[in-house]
Order: C-alpha cells, then structure tokens, then sequence
C-alpha cells in the first residue's frame, strides 16, 4: 500500500510541474534554459510554418499552371493524330513512306485498282504531312512541361516533409 503511495504522491509531482510548465506557456514564460518565452517560440515557429505554406502555395500553382497547359496541348495533339495513320510517329517516318509509295508507284506493276489505291494512299500521307510537322512542334514542349512537373513535385515532396517536421 505505501508502495502505491509513493507512486501516487510521483505522478502529483509529475502533475504539478506540467501544471506549472502549462501556465509558463500561457502567461509567457521563459522556456528553460533560455531567454525565449514560449509565446515567441510558438509565434516564430507559426511564421516559418506560414513562409513553407505560402511556398508550397506558390509552387502548387505553378503545377496547376503546368497542367492547363499540358492539358491544352494534349487536346491539340489528340487533334492532329485524328487525321494521322497509326504507322507514322515522325515526320521522317511519314516521308519516308511517301517516297516508298511513290518508288512502288514508278517502278512497280500492278492493276489499276492497286494503282489507284497507291495514288490514293500517297495523297492522304501528304495532306497528313502538315499536321506532323505541328505535331513535331508540340512534342518538345510536351516533354519540357512533364520535366518542369516533375522537378516541381520533387520541391513540394522536400516542402512537405519540412511542413510536416514543422508542424509536429
């Protein structure tokens, strides 16, 4: 029984000097140690926590602005593939094509429905040909976009983990 006793009359000691720690912080006392209340301490911490908030903030629009954009030239990509055969990535690869079909065209034999197919086919690829070299000019910034993005996520992922250390 004095053995329970003794540990009760620990936990009111326990007790009392967080009591007492717990109206230091209120009324502004001095954190031990040094000469910073925990009032300016608090206030401190919550302007450096404000500074990664707005930081964090300032980057998460420049991800947002990143994806309307993305989005913008997708939707445009999607437009011209529409009109290009499956086979062709580049424009190379499609100029290529074209002067595959004409050489079969000059040097090949063959009936007239092929032949007219041939010349038909020929004519779809060069009408295609411009909406490549667009394409070909919205690719490089597609990429540009998708590094930008990434470097941004890897900031907000150090941002984050500061934000959380802060925060606890």
């Amino acid at each position: 029984m004095r053995a329970l006793d003794k540990i009760i009359d620990e936990k009111k000691i326990i007790v009392e000097k967080n009591k007492l720690i717990k109206r230091g912080v209120y009324e502004g006392g001095k954190i031990e140690g040094s000469n910073v209340t925990y009032r300016d301490s608090i206030i401190e911490q919550g302007a450096a926590i404000k500074k990664i908030r707005d930081e964090r903030r300032t980057h998460l629009d420049n991800m947002n602005k990143l994806k309307d954009r993305q989005r913008e030239l997708d939707a445009k990509k999607q437009e011209f593939m529409k009109n290009i055969p499956r086979n062709y990535h580049n424009i190379k690869d499609l100029n290529n094509a074209i002067k595959e079909k004409q050489r079969n065209y000059e040097t090949g034999t063959m009936n007239n429905n092929q032949e007219k197919q041939l010349l038909k086919d020929i004519d779809t690829l060069k009408k295609v040909v411009p909406d490549m070299e667009k394409l070909s000019k919205i690719e490089p910034e597609l990429s540009e976009i998708k590094e930008k993005r990434k470097g941004i996520q890897k900031l907000l992922d150090v941002i984050h983990g500061n934000l959380d250390g802060k925060e606890a």
